[in-house]
This record gives structure tokens, C-alpha cells and sequence, in this order.
């Protein structure tokens, strides 16, 4: 039996009982010209190259895709790992009722007594596995709805909480007003307190003088005393105190700062020049310490005075001045604020 062989398949065929082999002319490769060539070859250099920008587009479509899955995916994971009862994210500590309702520290520390979900007793036991989550998860700020786009993990977003620049606080003249309400961003707060009254703005190495005026001396050995400035080339607060404690008067500085540039320079040092009697005064040079966000001014007064942060003022010896058209003496403070040198001290 034999083949045929197909100079075109090359392959044999089946053809009677004999095989013929191919000969060299049968077998000889077709002729192409060279412009078929050329225009082959120009034809697939402009397809790979469509295909090859199609698949950079695809890519970088891709990538985008990917970016919002991402986005969406710790949005969700933040949602799930949010306290119910205030919708921020857990600390580190994250307490939980016989019933495996969880709640943060801070709910914890006002409800203390009853889960809010359930109503059965809350005994302090914690949500050890979720808490292992949390510490090994990158979560957002809570803060995020005031500004902050921090993210981070357990302990080191658990410190960043604590100085958090954007962490709303209340009315810095809270003590003054106590039925004020607001509640904000260090960065409106400047808007807010020039409802109060004017705010006073100062500069670096300026003097900046403060007066409080009283029908009365006594009035004045009385009452504490509060004054607020505002330093826009450092974007700070400086909140001066003097209050009464039995039988002496403390004077106490705060600041607060409202971007985060603004917590970072540790330098600023504040002069404050008291007049006393018999053309004398009395000066402090001051490093204030930082507002405590958590607390409010009157609770952050007390502690410094406890800590011994605070400076004793002869009150009865402070010099006044008597104003015949007003019927009133006017007590007077003078500050100033300058940046530290080198090897300076409190």
C-alpha cells in the first residue's frame, strides 16, 4: 500500500500500493515577495504595539481598580472594628458582656454598669482576640471626621490619640461661660472664641499688655482671672489663669497648638511681667506646658497647681491704676513670647 506525499501539508497520501517520496522542486518553499514582507512585518510591529499600549491602559486600570478595592476593603475593616455605641474605632482595650457585645474604654468608663445592647451586668471582662486584631490592624485616626488622616497600629495610634492636633476640645473659656456648648477643632476654635470676646493676637517678640478691671481692690483680691492669645506665626493658643487656691492666687499658662507643625517647635518661651507697689514687679519666664485635650481648662488648672506647674502671685501687692471717668482700677499683666536659645532654661 502506498502515499502520496502533499507538498503543501507535507504529509503522505494513501495512492495504490506504492509510496512515492517527494522530490526537491515538490517540496521547494513558495516565493514571497519583498514588499509582502516588509508589509507583514510592518503589520505586526503595529499590532504588537496596539496590543502593548492596550495592555499598559489595562494595567493602569487595574492598578486603579486595585487602589479602590483597597480603599473600600480598610473602610470596611474600620466599620466592623468600630465601637457601636460612639462609631469609633477600638483601642487597645476593648471590653465585652457575657453576651459577646464589645464596647471601648471610654464607653466602658461611663456606662460601667449594664451593657447598652443587652442590659446584663458589665463585669470588666475583656475581648482579648479582638484587642490581638486591633493591635496588629492599621486603622484610621478617630479624629478622622476633624481633619486627621493618620493611620497606624495599636500603641502607636494609641499615642497619637493622645496629642492629636484635630482631638476637639470645649470652649477654652469654658470657666468663664459655663453654659457654652461649643465643642470643636483646635482649628475653629479662634472663630468661636471672638464671639466670647477679642482674642488677642500677638507676635513673636512683641508685648502684649492685659488689663482687668474691678470697682474695687477687694473685688479684685477675689476673683481669678483668664486672658487668651493667639500667636498666628506659630498658629498656637496661650491661655493664662490665675485662680485662687485658699489663700493664695497661682498663676498658670497652657498652650495649644491647632496643625501639627504647630506641636512640633518646643522652643517658645513667655515673659511675665507683673507691677507690684512701690514701683517694683515681679517676672517669670516661662516654658508653659501643653493643654491636656482630654480635660477641660478648669480640671487642667488644678493639676498643674497639684503638680506644682504654677507660680504664686502676691495678689495684695499687685499695683493698680485708678480710672476717675470710668469709677474702676485696672490691674494690668504684660507678655511676651520669644524662641529659646540654646542651652536656655525654664
Amino acid at each position: 500500500r502506498s502515499r502520496k506525499y502533499n507538498s503543501k501539508s507535507c504529509n503522505f497520501a494513501e495512492e495504490g500500493g506504492t509510496l512515492k517520496r517527494p522530490t526537491a522542486e515538490s517540496c521547494r518553499p513558495s516565493k514571497i515577495s519583498s514588499s509582502k514582507i516588509m508589509k507583514r512585518g510592518f503589520q505586526f510591529k503595529t499590532d504588537e504595539k496596539e496590543n502593548f499600549g492596550r495592555g499598559n491602559k489595562q494595567s493602569r486600570s487595574q492598578r486603579h481598580s486595585n487602589m479602590k478595592a483597597e480603599s473600600s476593603d480598610e473602610e470596611s475593616l474600620a466599620s466592623q472594628l468600630e465601637c457601636p455605641i460612639c462609631m469609633n474605632c477600638y483601642t487597645l482595650k476593648v471590653f465585652v458582656c457575657a453576651n459577646g457585645h464589645s464596647l471601648c474604654e471610654t464607653c466602658y468608663e461611663k456606662i460601667k454598669n449594664k451593657c447598652p445592647s443587652c442590659r446584663t451586668p458589665l463585669k470588666g471582662a475583656r475581648n482579648r482576640a479582638l484587642e490581638h486584631v486591633i493591635t496588629h490592624t492599621v486603622l484610621p485616626c478617630r479624629f478622622r471626621e476633624y481633619g486627621c488622616d493618620f493611620k497606624g497600629r495599636g500603641s502607636a495610634r494609641s499615642a497619637h490619640r493622645r496629642l492629636c492636633v484635630h482631638r476637639p476640645i470645649k470652649c477654652l473659656f469654658h470657666r468663664c461661660y459655663p453654659t457654652c456648648t461649643w465643642f470643636g477643632p483646635p482649628s475653629e476654635l479662634l472663630e468661636h472664641l471672638n464671639s466670647h470676646c477679642v482674642v488677642r493676637r500677638v507676635a513673636l517678640n512683641y508685648t502684649s499688655d492685659v488689663y482687668w478691671s474691678y470697682e474695687t481692690k477687694e473685688r479684685c483680691w477675689q476673683r481669678g482671672k483668664d486672658a487668651t492669645f493667639f500667636l498666628p506665626s506659630v498658629d498656637r493658643f496661650y491661655y493664662v489663669s490665675i485662680s485662687r487656691q485658699e489663700d493664695h492666687f497661682h498663676l498658670v499658662v497652657v498652650w495649644l497648638p491647632t496643625t501639627e507643625a504647630a506641636a512640633q517647635d518646643l522652643r517658645l518661651i513667655m515673659e511675665l511681667t507683673i507691677p507690684l507697689e512701690k514701683d517694683q514687679s515681679i517676672k517669670f519666664t516661662i516654658k508653659p506646658p501643653r493643654l491636656d485635650s482630654k480635660l477641660i481648662m478648669d480640671e487642667n488648672v488644678k493639676r498643674l497647681i497639684q503638680d506644682g506647674q504654677s507660680y504664686i502671685i502676691p495678689i495684695r501687692k499687685w499695683r493698680s491704676q485708678w480710672m476717675e471717668e470710668r469709677k474702676k482700677h485696672y490691674f494690668r499683666i504684660r507678655a511676651k513670647w520669644m524662641v529659646q536659645e540654646q542651652g536656655g532654661s525654664r
